[in-house]
């Protein structure tokens, strides 16, 4: 009987051995599959990070070449006006000048007509 119990002991002893063993195994799985998951992530991670730098590249050289476009019309519509200024500037004083010569020409009792 005794024997049958030291049997039954060293029998529950090398299942704990092999379950211990077991566990071992999975808990080694799950980490790798944890570490897999991590590394997996981080490669994501760092690929938005990527995507999200080269999007924010892109829209800032629209937005200088808007800002560049916006500057050249404003600039042209300036050069515009001032020349359309200067030209009416001229003309108004070639309009000037022809009526005070036309009026000191005239005759001081034509004036009065």
């Amino acid at each position: 009987m005794e024997l049958a119990i030291s049997i039954s002991a060293l029998a529950v002893g090398l299942v704990s051995v092999g379950v211990a063993f077991w566990q071992g195994r999975i808990s080694k799985q799950q980490l790798d599959l944890a570490k897999d998951t991590e590394r997996r992530t981080e490669d994501t991670l760092k690929e938005i990070r990527e995507a999200t730098g080269e999007t924010r590249r892109i829209v800032q050289d629209v937005k200088d070449n808007i800002d560049d476009r916006i500057t050249k019309i404003i600039d042209s519509r300036i050069q515009s006006d001032q020349a359309k200024d200067a030209s009416s500037t001229a003309i108004t004083k070639m309009f000037m000048e022809g009526l005070m010569k036309s009026i000191g020409q005239q005759k001081p009792d034509e004036g009065e007509k």
